[in-house]
């Protein structure tokens, strides 16, 4: 499944903690680092530059458990969500 990681981030000392728990994925995914904006930006950003059906909008003082993308995933195409993004580029 197409997915895109971004990590957001505003100079926390947690930020390696959490680039390192999304690079320890068991599913690898595009991981681009957003930094030094406003919450609401940083997800606009993430709306503009995703170049994936879907995101995962993760913050720096977040610590991802290594399947948590993969658990994500599962529960995205099973439509068992709990809360999902989804990105519809104007090509479609």
């Amino acid at each position: 499944m197409d997915v895109e990681a971004f990590l957001i981030t505003n100079g926390r000392s947690t930020f390696d903690y959490a680039l390192k728990s999304l690079e320890n994925q068991t599913v690898k995914v595009k991981i681009t680092v957003i930094r030094d904006k406003k919450w609401v930006d940083a997800v606009n950003e993430c709306v503009d530059i995703c170049e994936k059906p879907y995101f995962i909008r993760v913050d720096d003082d977040m610590f991802l458990h290594p399947e948590c993308i993969a658990y994500m995933i599962c529960r995205i195409l099973t439509r068992k969500l709990i809360c999902a993004y989804y990105y519809r580029s104007e090509e479609h």
